[in-house]
């Protein structure tokens, strides 16, 4: 049971850990303007209504490889069961992307490629665990 639970709290943080390293990559690449403030909503959604398709890249592969770091590290850590323990990670890093999501509008696309990439990521993040001994 210990084991269980660790494998998912692990896989989470591992998640997350890697969603922020590399979405703090793309803010150094695609770096906000001066004074842009994280506690007014309307200034992030015209913010974000004029970004060019580069720093929505970097989101996407923010939560997509976080996506599979995590499931990666909860099916090892599991060693039972890989595709469940990887989609409890996917479904964690899903409910926190919709929530910005919905907080944020973004284009079309970048939400119909976080909605196919993020359970995707999981999937893999399940086959390429090792198989129990």
């Amino acid at each position: 049971m210990l084991r269980r639970i660790a494998a998912v709290l692990l896989g989470v943080i591992t998640a997350f850990v890697l969603v922020a390293v590399i979405q703090k990559l793309g803010h150094s690449v695609y770096p906000p303007p001066p004074g842009l403030s994280l506690d007014d909503p309307e200034t992030w959604k015209a913010y974000v209504a004029e970004l060019p398709p580069g720093p929505f890249f970097f989101v996407l592969a923010a939560w997509a490889l976080g996506t599979l770091g995590g499931g990666f590290v909860s099916a090892r850590i599991a060693q039972e069961k890989p595709l469940l323990y990887a989609l409890v990670v996917g479904a964690v890093v899903m409910i926190a992307s919709i929530a910005q999501l919905v907080a944020i509008p973004h284009p079309i696309w970048f939400t119909i490629a976080a909605i196919l990439l993020i359970p995707a990521a999981a999937y893999a993040a399940a086959r390429l665990a090792p198989a129990p001994a």
